[in-house]
């Protein structure tokens, strides 16, 4: 049985107090009611006479949120969302991913913002029940970059044996540009220092502007500075960023979050491009799906690019030059 509220109650009693002084054949009731019950409208006193049926339950507050809105989704814009939802998971095995679903109808005519796109499926399309946790805010670990090459993010992911069909282990390089967010990948079949430095020569090659910084963990296939015995030589990496005229930054033991911009890119790589089961039969397969997913990765919109493309921040530096 349902909680009837005080309001609810004290609603009661005043319906109460008005039918037992008519049934004795009083005179002036509601204003009596008024009077008793510190009330200033005697129109709200009639309304709820009117709403009671005997029960408390029948004076309970309703939603006074209306039914339409000018402003509202109009039924073009609904069947859109629905073909983008259904095109993603045709094209690319995406069941729901909010900002590439964005992307995709901003592309079609779509002119309103994510947030209301977002509250649209979750209250019509994909109806969820229960409220949503807040996630504490975490406060910004070091400045925000100025300009693309300032400082380049790298790390490695392990391609899932269920994604791998070539006999081989693979392994995912990849860098992202802190300022611009502009994300380079390839794949490799060693896990090494070898493979680190020669994806740092396609890195330098193809990043359009100048690199300054290079970031990444404590793995050996960057670094050997927390081996005992080789901890003095440097490896093929570390020479190639001294040839480069590269700085290079390692990130605090344990601490994955100060790389987190390529983690947080691995996290979405794994939902977008593994998940949705691609295969890779061989390497030269997986460098041509790679580079196209790379492609099409990078148009996607961002909400820490204030809803732009790294595709188009790009474009944008380049323009300035």
């Amino acid at each position: 049985m349902a909680m009837v509220s005080r309001e609810a109650r004290f609603r009661q009693a005043v319906c109460e107090f008005v039918r037992r002084k008519r049934a004795k054949g009083k005179k002036r009731v509601v204003a009596a009611a008024m009077n008793r019950y510190r009330l200033a409208c005697r129109k709200v006193i009639y309304d709820w006479l009117k709403r009671w049926d005997g029960t408390a339950a029948s004076l309970e507050q309703h939603s006074r949120r209306p039914h339409t809105h000018p402003a509202a989704h109009t039924p073009a814009e609904d069947a859109l969302i629905r073909l983008g939802m259904k095109t993603l998971v045709a094209e690319r095995g995406i069941f729901y991913a909010p900002t590439v679903l964005f992307t995709w109808l901003r592309q079609h005519g779509y002119n309103r913002g994510i947030g209301g796109m977002k509250r649209y499926i979750r209250k019509n399309i994909l109806v969820t029940s229960g409220k949503k946790t807040k996630r504490k805010q975490k406060k910004c670990l070091f400045a925000p970059k100025q300009s693309p090459g300032e400082s380049i993010q790298i790390d490695v992911k392990y391609v899932p044996s269920v994604n791998n069909s070539s006999g081989r282990p693979l392994y995912q390089y990849t860098a992202v540009d802190e300022c611009t967010r502009y994300t380079i990948r390839e794949v490799y079949e060693e896990h090494s220092t070898y493979s680190s430095k020669q994806f740092l020569e396609k890195l330098y090659d193809e990043f359009p502007f100048p690199i300054q910084q290079v970031q990444t963990d404590n793995g050996t296939e960057f670094t050997n500075a927390l081996l005992i015995k080789q901890k003095t030589e440097g490896t093929l990496f570390e020479e190639a960023l001294k040839e480069l005229g590269i700085t290079y930054r390692r990130v605090r033991i344990a601490t994955p979050q100060h790389n987190g911009k390529v983690e947080r890119q691995h996290r979405e790589d794994q939902r977008l491009l593994y998940v949705p089961k691609t295969k890779f039969h061989s390497l030269a397969d997986a460098r041509k799906k790679m580079a196209e997913y790379n492609t099409w990765s990078n148009t996607i919109l961002r909400s820490q690019l204030d809803y732009r493309s790294p595709a188009d921040m790009m474009e944008r530096y380049l323009y300035l030059l």
